[in-house]
């Protein structure tokens, strides 16, 4: 078992912890991390296989769209149009109004949202380690704790120290999202795929006439300040205190590319997926599609670069072992760290390539080889790095 010996300093909300772990135990952490790295390794192929096959289909998806995307007016119902993949602009309207029934926040609004949150303890940490002779590795451990405004509870039974950071044991008020019961596109009504692209908050300052028309029994548990309700002192809040914001979305205009279906737009079917894009504002058919390419785009690399860093981290945790074994000289450790990192770093940008040119070489031949060529090429530069080592040794 690890050795713990725990310093409380004088600071307030703030103490440290030092830990001690032999080579051995060290040993066996890093066997165990070394099976941990190959789940990773093996994981980042079945991330970089899925979302390149996405990718792709969504690539698909938008040209086949934008072939056969027709344009519409959404004042009038075109018969003739159903079923086809159509694209218009028109006025999203609440015809209805959203109400919150606990605070008793109505309006002629697209979605309201509540958001509840509670002054709580948080627990920050920062790590030192420091490597003895022997292999052995000591680390010292800085817990700090401040206040902070959540809307999710945070557990301070998890607290290294939970003596003086106690957070309450859960949340009596929740954030919430509201909808009209009725929103309208033109003469056309919305499906939720459609409603959900549309994220424009803006605030709603609360006023003192909200406040009057509050339950008495929240009355005499809350105030308003800037804005928004407050329990106990606004100025002064204590733990286990709430802060109430509301933040609405207007009825506005947004064009929309989807399937007409009868008095409904919906999601298009295409061969390679479901189609449905909504942009706030006047925004030409050219320009949605655009959009969506390079938001495609960018989740790709997004994506890929999560897969790289997984297959990186893998490998490494896969050596691991190595590197412990080499600090029993600190020194020697080190720089077999350092030539994991590296190898490790090529190696899993060489196979990322790979991976992911072989899934483009079907769909678009010139760029799968041109990935084929910066892997051999990465391939390359680790073969001629080892051999320089080797001869340097």
């Amino acid at each position: 078992m690890s050795v713990v010996l725990e310093t409380t300093k004088q600071m307030p909300d703030q103490f440290t912890k030092t830990t001690s772990r032999s080579w051995i135990q060290r040993i066996v952490g890093s066997l165990i991390g070394a099976l941990v790295g190959l789940g990773l390794f093996l994981a980042s192929f079945v991330l970089f296989t899925w979302n390149e096959g996405r990718s792709i289909r969504r690539i698909q998806s938008l040209e086949e769209g934008k072939e056969i995307v027709q344009s519409i007016s959404s004042d009038k119902i075109d018969r003739s149009k159903q079923g086809a993949l159509v694209y218009t602009i028109g006025n999203v309207v609440a015809e209805k109004p959203v109400h919150d029934e606990l605070f008793d926040i109505e309006g002629p609004f697209l979605k309201l949202r509540r958001t509840v949150e509670m002054l709580q303890w948080k627990e920050q940490s920062q790590s030192k380690t420091e490597k003895k002779l022997g292999g052995k590795e000591e680390t010292q451990t800085t817990y700090t704790y401040t206040q902070t405004w959540s809307s999710k509870r945070i557990p301070s039974e998890q607290f290294q120290k939970t003596q003086g950071h106690e957070n309450p044991k859960s949340m009596e008020y929740q954030t919430r999202y509201f909808a009209s019961p009725k929103i309208t596109f033109g003469r056309f009504f919305l499906t939720p795929e459609f409603l959900e692209q549309i994220q424009s908050y803006r605030d709603l300052p609360l006023q003192s006439s909200d406040y009057e028309k509050l339950d008495p029994s929240l009355k005499s548990i809350f105030s308003v300040r800037n804005g928004n309700y407050y329990t106990g002192n606004p100025q002064s809040p204590s733990i286990g205190d709430y802060r109430v914001q509301f933040s609405v979305i207007d009825s506005k205009e947004v064009s929309v590319v989807g399937k007409q279906n009868g008095a409904i737009i919906e999601p298009f079917q295409t061969r390679s997926g479901a189609l449905s894009l909504l942009q706030e504002g006047t925004v030409g058919v050219e320009q949605m599609f655009e959009k969506a390419h390079r938001d495609n785009t960018g989740l790709t690399w997004l994506i890929r670069l999560g897969g790289l860093i997984m297959m990186w981290f893998g490998l490494a945790l896969i050596l691991g072992p190595l590197k412990t074994f080499g600090d029993v000289v600190p020194f020697i450790g080190s720089l077999l760290g350092a030539g994991i990192v590296l190898c490790t770093g090529l190696i899993s940008i060489a196979l990322s390539l790979i991976t992911i040119s072989i899934a483009w070489l079907v769909y678009r031949p010139t760029l799968g080889l041109s990935l084929l060529l910066i892997a051999g090429f990465s391939i390359w530069m680790l073969i001629t790095h080892t051999k320089r080592k080797n001869l340097q040794a």
